[in-house]
């Protein structure tokens, strides 16, 4: 096929810091996020590069919200439930 690259980037959300843990910013509650862009974007960041924090507030207002897709991350199995 000859499928034309439109631009654009994504956010995967690899973190929650919580307002009430030690490294949360000015007692908020942040997503940590990971930019399509590389570890060359945001260098500095607090987190990592690459990453970086966003209030959980930025996420209310739809105007800043293209698309949003939810999956499961693989993970240790849990134990069972008695």
């Amino acid at each position: 096929s000859k499928e034309v690259s439109q631009g654009g980037h994504v956010w995967l959300v690899s973190g929650i810091i919580r307002a009430s843990d030690p490294s949360a910013y000015m007692g908020r509650s942040y997503f940590v996020v990971r930019n399509s862009w590389s570890a060359g974007w945001a260098r500095n960041s607090p987190v990592s590069p690459g990453s970086a924090m966003i209030p959980y507030s930025f996420f209310e207002n739809p105007a800043w919200l293209y698309e949003a897709y939810l999956g499961l991350a693989e993970a240790a199995p849990l134990a069972p439930l008695h």
